[in-house]
């Protein structure tokens, strides 16, 4: 919230940032927020086939983007169809 990257609250210039930050506080305290550790509770067999089917989702994506290229470049080359 208070870095410089392009889009965060202080480069936006938002005003009430210390007022924010300390409302995010109370309630980090109140909800006694700790991180789940999921990967502890679920088998590392079920994690693996997920890893798996995300690398082959990823994979076909780059397919995909490949493929869009092609198109793009046949849609620059070709003639224009009459509707």
């Amino acid at each position: 919230m208070i870095g410089n990257a392009k889009l965060s609250p202080r480069s936006r210039g938002i005003s009430d940032l210390e007022t924010r930050i300390a409302r995010f506080a109370r309630y980090e305290e109140w909800a006694r927020c700790e991180p789940l550790r999921i990967e502890e509770r679920v088998s590392p067999d079920l994690w693996a086939r997920y890893y798996k089917l995300q690398d082959e989702i990823l994979a076909q994506m780059r397919e995909a983007q490949v493929l869009t290229l092609e198109i793009a470049k046949a849609l620059e080359t070709s003639e224009t169809v009459p509707s």
